[in-house]
């Protein structure tokens, strides 16, 4: 969340963030991160998802940190208000079963819009906005088979998707 501070741990971390955008202590309890690793020494990760709980276990909020080619990146406090409308298609959602399957007040998925303000590829205006997409790994405790499957749309500034990318994983 932040280079350097080592010190404070990714938990440190994660409250003086969640504190310097005005979320109580109380509104949320952990978060749970997904990230590319460094592999012989060389990292590039465009986007890292961390997926905050509160202390029922229910997904409250996601923080996308989002790096570009040119080594700037910014943060992006989700709170899945907002309902994007990304193009749906089969390889889109995983089948994973009905709401009605899970436990009363369970979300399984995590959906939010938000405006373009970054320059990410030099391909790509920074007019626009993002949509996500995202299945809760984890939308209950006890939960055995958690899964990754997030989709990001970048949508042009006449609402049309430009580029859909997806992550997803199935198992360990």
């Amino acid at each position: 969340l932040t280079r350097g501070n080592g010190e404070a741990g990714f938990y440190g971390k994660l409250q003086a963030f969640m504190r310097d955008h005005n979320v109580d202590d109380k509104d949320w309890s952990y978060g749970y991160l997904v990230t590319a690793p460094r592999f012989f020494g060389y990292s590039f990760n465009p986007v890292s998802f961390w997926y905050i709980y509160d202390q029922e276990h229910q997904l409250k909020k996601m923080i996308l940190e989002v790096n570009n080619t040119f080594g700037e990146r910014r943060l992006y406090l989700l709170n899945g208000t907002r309902s994007p409308t990304p193009p749906e298609t089969p390889e889109s959602i995983l089948e994973t079963g009905s709401e009605s399957d899970m436990p009363l007040g369970t979300k399984s998925r995590f959906t939010d819009l938000w405006m373009k303000d970054f320059h990410v590829s030099p391909f790509n205006l920074r007019k626009g906005s993002y949509a996500l997409r995202a299945q809760n790994p984890f939308p209950y405790p006890g939960y055995d088979t958690p899964m990754i499957d997030n989709t990001i749309t970048l949508k042009s500034s006449k609402d049309h998707a430009k580029v859909v990318a997806r992550l997803s994983c199935v198992g360990n």
